[in-house]
């Protein structure tokens, strides 16, 4: 059996291949190491994922997440993993190479993620040649869920939303400013909480502060990050992540205000990870 994960800071999509089976999608809570301890990592896996199979039986996990590009953070996982797949052989990879992998299999191309958080690379058609530095919600993201969050309620704390909108927002979370600024800066996984806003941006997209909202949001994602790469004009791009497939009209009206198509968005890149892993003589 072949176990394959892609885990945001929000959630994890696995999904186990058994030969000549269906396979079986499995969803829990978001595994980014640098939010999440081994303890977490250890109680999320024993309460959301192992009941619902036989660990023991796995022979290749191959995980795909947030906050792993560095060694030591993908030791958090895999010192926990090693505990329960004890006959699996382990791979942790950054999720911006599986975003590229699911959206380009052995093609060129440039990928994104926007989710939780935002990310971006140049694949090669196996691996990674360019990838900007990603500066997390605080310093960057720009254009993910986090940043739009963020951007609503500082709108909101300003007193600048319309009338309307401020009235619907009120209705709805009933937040005081103290209450919002505990949320970011006291109190656990703040990227998370602020991403969580972007359901109501999409609930009233129609409107025009906050669709404006949103594109500028989106836009300043274009000018500091997929204008960066030289080769945009002329290589596919392809987003995976639920704010960029949630919002893509916006996303694609950004990009093309720069002269740049989007050839492909994903909500999520575990099915083309499926594909990409599955040894062509199995059964998906």
């Amino acid at each position: 059996m072949i176990l394959i994960a892609d885990s945001g800071s929000s959630t994890t999509e696995w999904y186990l291949i058994r030969k000549g089976l269906q396979g079986t999608a499995i969803q829990t809570d978001g595994l980014n190491p640098y939010f999440v301890g081994a303890d977490k990592v250890d109680t999320i896996l024993q309460k959301e994922l192992l009941p619902l199979m036989y660990p023991e039986k796995v022979e290749q996990l191959i995980f795909y997440g947030a906050g792993c590009a560095r060694e030591s953070k993908q030791y958090v996982l895999s010192d926990v993993f090693r505990d329960y797949f004890t006959r699996a052989d382990i791979e942790i990879y950054p999720d911006i190479l599986g975003t590229a992998r699911s959206l380009f299999a052995d093609q060129r191309g440039i990928a994104g993620i926007l989710g939780t958080g935002a990310n971006l690379c140049l694949y090669g058609g196996r691996n990674i040649e360019i990838q900007p530095p990603s500066l997390g919600y605080i310093l960057g993201d720009e254009g993910s869920g986090a940043s739009l969050g963020l951007t609503l309620l500082r709108a909101y704390i300003r007193q600048e939303l319309p009338a309307d909108i401020k009235e619907s927002f009120d209705k709805r979370y009933q937040l005081e400013t103290s209450t919002i600024l505990d949320a970011i800066y006291q109190q656990p996984h703040p990227n998370r909480w602020a991403a969580g806003f972007a359901l109501f941006l999409k609930q009233n997209i129609e409107n025009e502060f906050i669709r404006n909202l949103v594109l500028n949001n989106f836009r300043y994602f274009v000018v500091k990050n997929l204008l960066a790469f030289k080769e945009h004009h002329v290589l596919p791009i392809g987003f995976t992540g639920s704010v960029a497939f949630h919002f893509q009209d916006l996303l694609k009206t950004a990009t093309s205000e720069q002269g740049i198509e989007i050839s492909m968005v994903l909500a999520s890149p575990i099915e083309g990870l499926v594909r990409y892993h599955t040894p062509s003589d199995w059964i998906v």
